[in-house]
Formats: structure tokens, C-alpha cells, sequence
């Protein structure tokens, strides 16, 4: 019997541009990436969004960064912004990014066109601190699974993490004044 396979229609909605309050749900290692400038190993990080799509379901915004803390790298401009204020250089020493899920934020998007594909997607150009008083939970979220570490053995697709829906990671005990990681 023929297996056909077709091109789908896309039902795609990007995050409408604009300033969103958001909430960290998954920091996903990405393990080691080809690039121009040769191989590095780079993370995505995933927000859910206030705002939801025609489905009801809250609107998701990725960003991937190479994992470094040095000076001028995304990933460090991005997490200054966020917390409000400039990393320490014990801080810098070692940052555990699972403090990242669950905590709030709010992101400035804008709409890119993709070369590849034509489609119209969502860019996270700043990330700021949460508003003064709001205060996201994530919804409906399973975590991605993570590359295998150990060479040669395979990942399990099957694999799911959870976000805990009560205490929501490691923000749980943040106030608006406070820097939440």
C-alpha cells in the first residue's frame, strides 16, 4: 500500500508584535551547533505569552542563545535586561539557567519574514522585567526533552518534563521589587 505524504497548510499564527507579558516555560539545551563561526553549544529559551491565539491557546515566543555569559554575548544582554541589573562576577562564574522557568517577564516582539519559508514569525527583540503586580503561571506546558549527554546513546523522544503548575519552578518566592534570578 502507498504511503503519500503532502504539503500542509500551515496554521501558523505568530505572536502579534508589540510589547507581552510572558513567563519562562522550558529551557532547552540544544548540545553542540554548527554555525558560521564554527561549532557552539547553544540553548533556546521558551516563553508563553499573556496574549492567546485564535484557539485560545496562549501564544509561545523562542529565542536561542550560545550558552556564554561573557561580555557582549546575547544571552547575557538578554538576562541583564530581564533582571534589571548587571551580572556579578561570582554570578558569572556559573548561572543555572533552570532558575529561568517560571519566572515572569515581559518581551518586545517583532515580525521577520523567514528566507527558507516565506512564513511570518514572531522575533524576541528585548526582554524586560515582569510589570509592577503581574504575576503568569504556565499553562498547558510539557518541557521538551534534552539532547543525551553520552556520546552515541540515543535521546528518547518519548521523554517529558513537566512544569510544576503549583510552584512553578524556582520564581516562586519573587516580589516585584526583587530581582527573580
Amino acid at each position: 500500500m502507498p504511503l503519500v505524504i503532502k504539503e500542509q497548510e500551515g496554521h501558523f499564527e505568530p505572536a502579534p508584535p508589540g510589547l507581552h507579558s510572558a513567563v519562562c516555560c522550558d529551557v532547552v539545551d540544544l548540545g553542540m551547533v554548527d554555525g558560521k563561526f564554527g561549532p557552539k553549544r547553544k540553548l533556546k529559551l521558551i516563553f508563553q505569552l499573556k496574549a492567546k491565539n485564535k484557539q485560545g491557546e496562549r501564544f509561545q515566543a523562542r529565542a536561542s542563545y550560545t550558552q556564554s555569559l561573557m561580555e557582549g554575548s546575547n544571552l547575557r544582554r538578554d538576562l541583564e535586561s530581564w533582571r534589571g541589573r548587571a551580572f556579578t562576577d561570582v554570578e558569572r562564574k556559573g548561572f543555572d539557567v533552570e532558575k529561568l522557568i517560571g519566572v515572569n517577564c515581559q518581551l518586545s516582539l517583532k515580525h521577520n519574514v523567514s528566507k527558507s519559508t516565506g512564513r511570518t514569525y514572531a522575533q524576541i527583540t528585548v526582554i524586560l522585567p515582569a510589570a509592577k503586580g503581574e504575576k503568569l503561571l504556565v499553562e498547558g506546558y510539557q518541557r521538551e526533552p534534552w539532547p543525551s549527554e553520552e556520546p552515541g546513546a540515543p535521546s528518547e523522544p518519548g521523554t517529558v518534563y513537566d512544569v510544576d503548575p503549583i510552584d512553578e519552578g524556582h520564581a516562586a518566592g519573587y516580589d516585584d521589587d526583587s530581582v527573580p534570578f
